[in-house]
């Protein structure tokens, strides 16, 4: 499977290197694309070894939420619709 996990900034040369570590060292996670300067990272992954949320959560630990995640918790209920 894969994810794009949308990044509230974009990335630069060091941040690359760091996301694609934390990430890759997760069990399930296969690879990750992205280019300096973009805000979206492809993760490809097995859906059945880990969950899009683990690798979101994951990714906001390091220091790279995703825009629009609004919700303390990370997650969200729907019910706000996105926003």
């Amino acid at each position: 499977m894969q994810h794009a996990l949308q990044l509230s900034t974009p990335l630069a040369f060091d941040d690359i290197e760091r996301i694609t570590r934390v990430l890759c060292a997760l069990p399930g996670v296969r690879g990750i694309e992205t280019a300096p300067g973009s805000t979206e990272v492809q993760v490809s992954y097995d859906e059945d070894t880990i969950s899009v949320a683990a690798i979101s959560g994951m990714a906001a630990r390091a220091g790279y939420a995703e825009r629009g995640r609004g919700h303390s918790n990370g997650g969200c209920c729907g019910g706000c619709g996105g926003h």
